[in-house]
């Protein structure tokens, strides 16, 4: 298979596993994701697991934070949201994989809109995982890249 072709496969099953995209503007996935308020589970949560915010992040001068969804596990498929102040701030094309800002021996996968503040996104986690390894998310405005990293959990 090419990596067309691998990257296509990846993000169809990523839009199976989370629903499709009929979550709307205010979906379970995208405004009470942002909130963080509600003693309900989240759609992503019921699907994927636990929430954990690892960290605010930037680029292009628009502020974000990084949310996991259950575990990390090599050889596994991870979850995780961009969520941006408001729908006005957020960017509409990122990208993610694990592994080193290389991206050498990870797959990157495009990350979908999801309600009107948020992006999900699905990665495969390469096996072995190596140490040191994080999530890496290239952000696309405008023809321009800027790639940010975090920790995952």
């Amino acid at each position: 298979m090419t990596l067309r072709a691998l990257t296509s496969l990846s993000f169809l099953l990523a839009v199976t596993a989370c629903g499709g995209s009929d979550s709307g503007g205010a979906g379970a996935g995208g405004a009470a994701a942002g909130a963080g308020t509600s003693g309900a589970a989240t759609q992503a949560e019921t699907e994927h697991g636990a929430r954990a915010e690892l960290g605010s992040l930037e680029a292009f001068g628009r502020t974000f934070t990084v949310v996991q969804y259950g575990d990390v596990a090599a050889g596994e498929e991870a979850a995780f949201e961009l969520e941006f102040g408001s729908g006005k701030e957020r960017i509409t094309t990122a990208r993610g994989w694990i592994g080193d800002k290389s991206g050498k021996g990870s797959l990157k996968s495009l990350w979908e809109l999801e309600g009107e503040r948020n992006m999900h996104g699905h990665v495969e986690v390469p096996a072995p995982l190596q140490g040191g390894a994080a999530l890496w998310i290239d952000l696309e405005v405008d023809g321009k890249t800027e790639t940010v990293s975090v920790p995952f959990r």
